[in-house]
């Protein structure tokens, strides 16, 4: 199973991982790898 957590804010996504691997924790007694948010592509001009 795949599970994406999305922040519209940059300030959130800390907290929002952490409460994602409790979750996890609670759930399933695991915590599965959570990969960061990715970069923005940058543009060419």
């Amino acid at each position: 199973m795949i599970v994406r957590v999305y922040s519209k804010k940059p300030e959130l996504v800390a907290a929002v991982s952490e409460a994602f691997e409790n979750f996890q924790l609670k759930m399933y007694g695991v915590k599965a790898q959570v990969h960061a948010t990715p970069e923005k592509k940058k543009r060419r001009f």
